[in-house]
């Protein structure tokens, strides 16, 4: 599972900390990946970086479902801003990542494997139940909230017992339509070899669950003109509110699956 701690921590460095605690070169790399227009554009740059005022004990739901909704509305990224975003934040942020305890060769394995399957990637994240018109990440984030009976915060995903083991999540919040589809699209791609989590996910839900081929029919790609209006009711997300990480959607699977 050592590529599924360095994917973490990719998300982990930008969005579970301070961003004042990041090195200056750290935090100059990460800033001026906002200059490049395309970048800022599909990924919504600011409002990542907008998530690092977060404070920690906020609910994170809110902010996660508005940049949600201006990152998979927006056009795709080429493979050439993927490539120069993931350059210059893993040679910027080098140290940063030492201190997490990822080496550089670990990052080296994994970053060509993020920058060939961003457009898979994205489409996981964007994944959405028409049945409650929302994305998936908001779904599950709004059960597990309702589960902890407390806000789903920064410190709550770091602290919180219940977090730390598949035993401590129960089922019917795990092994839904939403988590079935995201392991079916994972399995098709190359991302499969970085987190494999049918293992994980058959112990926890049973065979037929991790074995599935096929997406619930309820369950669509939330890009495009497929946005869900979500928390907002129209579609739109306030200037003000956009934030966001893909951590949080890879944090939260992880909690759920990962022993």
């Amino acid at each position: 599972m050592q590529y599924a701690v360095v994917v973490l921590s990719l998300g982990a460095l930008v969005a579970a900390q301070d961003f004042k605690s990041l090195s200056q070169a750290c935090q100059n790399g990460v800033t001026a990946v906002q200059s490049n227009a395309e970048a800022n554009s599909c990924i919504n740059v600011s409002g990542l970086l907008s998530l690092l005022v977060v404070p920690a004990d906020q609910s994170l739901i809110t902010p996660v479902n508005n940049w949600l909704t201006a990152f998979c509305g927006a056009d795709d990224c080429s493979s050439e801003t993927i490539q120069a975003v993931v350059a210059n934040v893993s040679t910027a942020c080098a140290t940063d990542f030492e201190s997490l305890g990822v080496t550089q060769d670990q990052i080296n394995t994994v970053l060509p494997y993020i920058q060939d399957n961003f457009g898979a990637a994205k489409q996981i994240i964007c994944l959405a139940d028409t049945t409650q018109d929302e994305f998936c990440v908001t779904e599950l984030a709004n059960n597990l909230q309702t589960f902890l009976g407390a806000p789903l915060t920064l410190n709550t995903l770091k602290s919180n017992a219940n977090l730390q083991s598949a035993e401590g999540v129960p089922t019917n919040i795990t092994c839904v339509p939403c988590t079935q589809a995201a392991l079916v699209k994972l399995k098709d791609t190359q991302l499969s070899t970085v987190v494999d989590l049918s293992s994980a996910v058959g112990t926890e839900c049973g065979a037929d669950f991790s074995s599935a081929t096929t997406s619930p029919s309820n369950i669509i790609v939330g890009t495009g003109s497929n946005v869900p209006k979500g928390q907002n009711g129209d579609g739109s997300a306030s200037p003000l509110a956009v934030a966001g990480s893909l951590s949080a959607l890879a944090g939260i699977l992880a909690a759920a699956f990962l022993a």
